[in-house]
């Protein structure tokens, strides 16, 4: 799949706010979450995402 400017945008949405619900996603971006879904499915499969992740203050935890 190439990679046109609803695919970037998606890509670029989820860099700023990995935990964006599918459904806000697509509102923000004017699409039906169906669409979004099949989409964000493509780039996952497709190796243009590859999982999201957190970051940790050890130190405020105290470790």
């Amino acid at each position: 799949m190439p990679l046109d400017e609803i695919n970037l945008r998606i890509i670029s949405a989820l860099g700023r706010d990995a935990r964006m619900p599918l459904a806000q996603l697509a509102k923000t971006l004017g699409l039906s979450t169906a669409s979004v879904h099949q989409r964000y499915k493509r780039l996952v499969d497709q190796g243009y995402i590859t999982g999201s992740r957190i970051e940790v203050d050890w130190e405020r935890l105290g470790l």
